[in-house]
């Protein structure tokens, strides 16, 4: 969702940290969305890696329960935002 997000700016990135970086900018330092967003965004990919790479790695259910929540506000805020005009 970050990258429709910048995409709608005109702004396209090959890099997961460039999107991380292009979103704080844009959307969380500027207050254009809630700056909520850019930190779980982080800390969801963060744990991504862990679970991708790490060893032995696990997510509690309420984890899992959390991010999936966070997931679906930030949908929900991303939509209204592009409907809108952007």
């Amino acid at each position: 969702m970050a990258e429709a997000l910048l995409n709608e700016k005109g702004l396209k990135f090959d890099k997961h940290s460039s999107v991380h970086a292009a979103y704080g900018l844009h959307f969380a330092k500027a207050q254009v969305l809630d700056p909520k967003f850019h930190r779980w965004l982080i800390n969801s990919f963060d744990k991504r890696l862990v679970g991708d790479y790490g060893v032995e790695t696990s997510l509690s259910m309420d984890a899992v329960v959390t991010m999936i929540h966070q997931s679906q506000e930030f949908l929900e805020v991303a939509r209204e935002y592009l409907q809108k005009g952007a």
